[in-house]
């Protein structure tokens, strides 16, 4: 519990040292449980009226990933067939990257991850490829 209050307390001052800066963009991101795919009730709960199967038959699912730019509440929803793996994860995040064309006007990003199963600092997978991002985007 220590060692967590002393994390988050270092995010917060990394947070407001960095927040107008122009230079630096926050990235929050998240990986959510894979969702079968089709017109199933969803336990009663929906958005809009629809004619729900009786039975979530069907081996359709997809994993959302979710890059939240912090600063200007930007979402960038991605969704894959397959699990979330660490290559997955930063290859969105480099589509990201170049899609807000982030490489000719930011020179520092912070990263917030939920240090899950696909993004801990202990997967030998994510930390290398999230370095070569930081190699290539120097």
């Amino acid at each position: 519990m220590e060692q967590t209050d002393a994390i988050f307390d270092n995010l917060k001052k990394v947070h407001h040292k960095n927040r107008l800066k122009s230079n630096v963009v926050r990235l929050s991101i998240d990986t959510k449980d894979r969702v079968k795919i089709g017109p199933f009730s969803r336990g009663g709960k929906s958005r809009s009226n629809v004619q729900a199967a009786d039975h979530d038959f069907g081996n359709d699912y997809l994993t959302p990933f979710g890059i939240l730019e912090v600063m200007n509440d930007h979402l960038e929803l991605i969704f894959t067939e397959t699990k979330a793996t660490a290559d997955f994860i930063v290859d969105c995040i480099e589509a990201y990257w170049i899609k807000q064309n982030f490489q000719n006007n930011v020179d520092t990003v912070i990263i917030n991850a939920d240090n899950g199963p696909e993004n801990s600092s202990r997967r030998t997978q994510f930390m290398k490829r999230i370095i070569e991002f930081a190699a290539t985007y120097d």
